[in-house]
């Protein structure tokens, strides 16, 4: 039978009427369908499976960058709390100064009813120079204060856009 199979070839499935033969010539077709269907299936799997890769590792660059970010922020709050703690001590000390220079105003206000009374030197030779000097001390606090609330405000405005940032990433 091989010989006639080599002699006639593949035309006997189409000719031949026998349902036999055309029976497996239709399985011969499905099982051609089958492995086409098949190689199509593998590659889109392969394809997924490489899609899956690539989604995982730009995930984990992402848990990496926002670990990094929440490291940031971490450290621009301690700044932060560090700035209104000094904000709050030097808000007691220019508390304290101004206690003092009114305990210095009262004293040399007794000082110079007191001179009115006698022959001493003027009052405001010796006033003049208390006065620049708690002058200098005010401006001074004052100054520190105000670098501080800007430093604070500065560092506030940066942590605002990562929480965004932050937000946007999750």
């Amino acid at each position: 039978m091989s010989g006639f199979y080599e002699v006639c070839g593949e035309e006997l499935f189409h000719v031949h009427p026998d349902p036999v033969i055309l029976e497996l010539n239709n399985l011969q077709n499905q099982l051609k369908e089958k492995d086409r269907e098949l190689g199509a299936a593998v590659s889109e799997i392969k394809a997924l499976k490489a899609s899956e890769v690539l989604k995982d590792k730009a995930l984990e660059e992402l848990r990496n960058e926002f670990r990094r970010l929440e490291g940031k922020l971490k450290i621009g709050e301690n700044v932060v709390e560090q700035k209104n703690l000094d904000i709050k001590r030097l808000v007691n000390e220019k508390k304290e100064a101004l206690a003092a220079q009114y305990a210095a105003e009262a004293t040399l206000r007794r000082v110079y009813a007191d001179q009115k009374d006698d022959d001493a030197p003027p009052l405001e030779s010796i006033i003049a120079p208390l006065e620049a000097e708690i002058k200098m001390y005010k401006n001074e606090h004052y100054r520190r204060i105000q670098g501080h609330w800007k430093d604070t405000r500065g560092l506030k405005k940066p942590r605002c856009l990562k929480q965004n940032g932050f937000l946007k990433v999750l």
